[in-house]
């Protein structure tokens, strides 16, 4: 059953349900579009505020972490930081070793 409204063609009003949906369509990819932008501007802000932040101290932390470790193992040559990491060291690793003294 067709309802037919009253002095228009179907075909018009179905041509301007077409025209608002394209239209709506359109305006809302615009909006979206504008969204991302402003989006994207916050973005590109935080981004550099996060590297400020975050920006590496100079010097190798390689260089840092040498200078920490000055206890060498004389079996296996591993570095360790002080003398009871060296005495854990040698019970799990070298436990039929006797660790060596402080003053070696």
């Amino acid at each position: 059953m067709i309802i037919k409204a009253r002095g228009r063609d179907p075909h018009t009003s179905l041509l301007f349900v077409f025209i608002f949906l394209r239209w709506s369509s359109i305006f809302k990819f615009w909006l979206q579009r504008e969204r991302e932008m402003t989006r994207g501007k916050q973005k590109i802000e935080a981004q550099r505020r996060n590297a400020e932040k975050n920006q590496k101290a100079k010097g190798s932390q390689l260089e840092a972490r040498a200078v920490g470790l000055k206890i060498i193992c004389p079996i296996c040559k591993v570095q360790l930081a002080n003398q009871n990491q060296l005495g854990d060291h040698y019970s799990s690793k070298h436990p039929k070793e006797k660790p060596p003294s402080e003053s070696n």
